[in-house]
């Protein structure tokens, strides 16, 4: 029996639904292309979903397998000539078969045999691919259609899809169009020794099914897909968090829009008179802010928490100290004291890594399970089998706050007209984050702009007269682009944009100018408005975040290649911890209302940078060994309770398949861990747990 080796590919573009944002329509045949009933003359004709178990997916799958192995296998390598399998479609993509068969009149022999390959008994019996992100009319027809859109999800690190040559991607007549307008330029520069720059922002609304040139196709996912399976590897502590390798194409090259052109489109930065705010505008400033969820140290392992307060310790001869104080969260039942960090690098962004699942496999099973719908007390006395309650806890409350969103700091109320109200604010908790006017997010979107960045003017609230609210942001896109440029050019003015945005590229660039590389934005259109559910969270500053993501070593190798990437790619957005298509935010009056029952009753959240008294240092310094004291009495109540096959932190090894598993080692980042495990791995986004 022929041994097949399994190929995985983690990066995906597709959709399963596509349209604007009022109109949606599923990425797959259409709802009458999916009835089965046969018509008036006995004709079936329809659409089915092919299950990842049939021949024809399996045929599908080993055909794209033995192509990838044979393309990215060097010629001399062994594995040049294996079998091989790729594991699971890309995300989103799903196959369907077209199934046309006349009436017979019940006679079965006279059914012709399809001649389609995987067989089948009817007259027409066509697979067909979807997902891709243009919609539902562009389907692959068969394994090599789309094999060379598989082949750049697989090896394209910057997701630019203008190197993609499949058929969708690059269709003749853009192939044709795209080779004349290089001609044409090529003309004119042999004609004039200095023309003017062009911009090569597009119009957005250009329709995703007519592309040009310098348009590029949406890729609205983050590099690394979430597998729908458990067989399928997770990014898990001991795993790198590496995108894949690009191949080696030459970028584009850069030109800068026209000053006349940036001056019509942008408009004026809010400024608000709060210290924090002029904070958290700063260039390499505090980068966690009070109020956000984030991951912790907790030593040898990682937990979650909120920022409760934040401050800086000034030090002779040496940059200030950063000091946060983290409150853990956990169910309702067990209270955690704060934890004191004096390292930033302590830290990482809620949205840098994806949850685990559920120590508590009948939890991690249940569909429904959400914090507030947990019976916490059952939980704790064991009726859900065994688990760590507290991890459970705040995996499930920091889901709960990713969805919330809280409006601060109002600036103005008007009255659109007589039925609508709208109010003005400066800053909101969307998820985890804090977001304030005047500063840049990342978004999706349905038309094709290479890594969207909108700058935040105005967020909007309408309340109408039932008092229901409908949240929005008003503000400028941009498309960050990087590529080549002449020798000796001259740095771009960035004057224009947020301050951190502007120190972050022009520190970018000091970098890869020297290999003709240029990182810079191009404005796509002025005050668009957008949902919530459109923003992927904050946008971080490559030259501060990277560093504390990535492997210390690979930062460095960068950094003296000229090649640091835009942070986008290594996180997740909102909503991505749940596997959600659309996010539904849940409006929390104030922010503790948001956290509820996952933090201690009188947690209290600073604002400014106001340092800790020295009762409240002294009550921190003394947390840590009240816990160990309260864990080592516990553990003794359970020693004394002789339960069985659990383990001092909780778990059950033998309900992990046998490991001896702890609380500390599944939390663990740098260390090895198993690359599944019960229950299934969940719909897991970005770059995973580590």
């Amino acid at each position: 029996m022929t041994r097949y080796y399994p190929i995985y590919v983690r990066r995906s573009d597709g959709k399963a639904e596509t349209g604007s944002a009022k109109k949606r329509e599923k990425n797959e045949p259409t709802p009458e292309q999916l009835n089965t009933k046969p018509d008036a003359n006995g004709v079936s004709d329809y659409y089915r979903p092919i299950g990842e178990d049939e021949p024809k997916h399996l045929d599908w799958r080993r055909k794209l397998g033995g192509m990838l192995m044979r393309v990215l296998a060097k010629p001399d390598s062994e594995h040049q000539h294996k079998a091989a399998v790729l594991v699971h479609l890309p995300e989103n993509f799903r196959l369907f078969e077209h199934i046309k068969s006349r009436a017979h009149d019940g006679d079965p022999s006279a059914k012709r045999a399809s001649k389609n390959h995987a067989g089948g008994g009817h007259d027409r019996q066509d697979a067909y691919l979807y997902g891709h992100p243009m919609g539902r009319k562009k389907r692959y027809r068969s394994p090599a259609d789309f094999f060379p859109h598989l082949l750049w999800l697989a090896t394209d690190k910057d997701g630019n899809s203008d190197n993609c040559s499949c058929k969708i991607c690059c269709p003749e007549e853009f192939q044709e169009e795209r080779e004349a307008a290089v001609r044409s330029t090529v003309k004119r520069e042999n004609a004039t020794p200095t023309p003017a720059p062009q911009s090569q922002a597009g119009t957005p609304a250009q329709s995703p099914a007519n592309p040009r040139p310098g348009h590029k196709h949406p890729v609205v996912v983050i590099p690394v897909s979430r597998p729908s399976s458990s067989s399928a590897p997770r990014n898990v502590p001991g795993q790198g968090q590496q995108p894949p390798q690009p191949q080696s194409t030459a970028p584009p090259p850069v030109q800068n829009p026209p000053q006349s052109l940036l001056q019509q489109r942008l408009t004026r930065l809010p400024v608000l008179p709060f210290p924090d705010f002029e904070m958290d505008m700063r260039w390499n400033s505090l980068l966690f802010r009070p109020g956000e969820v984030v991951w912790h140290s907790r030593g040898d392992a990682w937990g979650l928490g909120v920022v409760i307060r934040r401050y800086l310790i000034a030090s002779p001869g040496h940059a200030p100290q950063r000091n946060y104080i983290i409150q853990p969260l956990s169910n309702p039942l067990e209270e955690l004291p704060p934890v004191h960090h004096s390292e930033e690098r302590l830290l990482r962004p809620w949205l840098a890594w994806s949850p685990p699942p559920l120590t508590n496999e009948i939890l991690q099973n249940r569909p429904d399970t959400s914090f507030h719908a947990v019976d916490w007390a059952a939980v704790l006395a064991g009726q859900f089998g065994q688990g760590n309650a507290e991890v459970d806890g705040s995996i499930l409350a920091a889901k709960a706050i990713d969805v919330s969103v809280t409006l601060l700091h109002l600036l103005s109320t008007t009255r659109a007209n007589s039925q609508i109200e709208e109010r003005h604010w400066g800053a909101m908790f969307l998820g985890a984050e804090k977001i304030w006017v005047g500063e840049p997010v990342r978004v999706k979107l349905d038309v094709p702009v290479q890594h969207p960045i909108l700058v935040i003017t105005e967020i909007i609230e309408h309340i109408d007269l039932r008092r229901r609210s409908n949240i929005v942001v008003r503000g400028d896109l941009y498309s960050m682009v990087t590529g080549n440029v002449q020798p000796n050019s001259q740095m771009p003015s960035f004057d224009h944009l947020p301050h951190r945005m502007a120190q972050d590229l022009v520190a970018r660039n000091q970098c890869s100018l020297p290999f003709n590389r240029l990182s810079t934005v191009n404005p796509v259109k002025p005050q668009l408005i957008m949902p919530l559910d459109a923003i992927r969270g904050r946008w971080y500053e490559s030259n501060v975040l990277l560093p504390m993501i990535q492997p210390e070593a690979e930062f460095v190798d960068a950094r003296r290649r000229g090649t640091i990437d835009d942070t986008d790619p290594w996180l997740n957005g909102r909503g991505d911890s749940s596997g959600q298509q659309r996010v539904v935010s849940m409006r929390a009056p104030e922010r503790r209302d948001a956290l509820g029952s996952a933090v201690p009753p009188k947690t209290r959240i600073h604002d400014g940078l106001e340092p800790m008294s020295p009762d409240e240092v002294a009550a921190v310094t003394a947390a840590p060994q009240q816990m160990q004291a309260q864990q080592a009495q516990q553990q003794q109540q359970q020693q004394q309770q002789q339960i069985p096959g659990a383990t001092p932190a909780g778990f059950d090894a033998a309900g992990f398949g046998g490991m001896d598993v702890d609380v500390g080692e599944f939390m663990n980042l740098e260390s090895d861990f198993p690359t599944s495990l019960p229950g299934g791995a969940g719909p897991n986004g970005g770059m995973g747990w580590g």
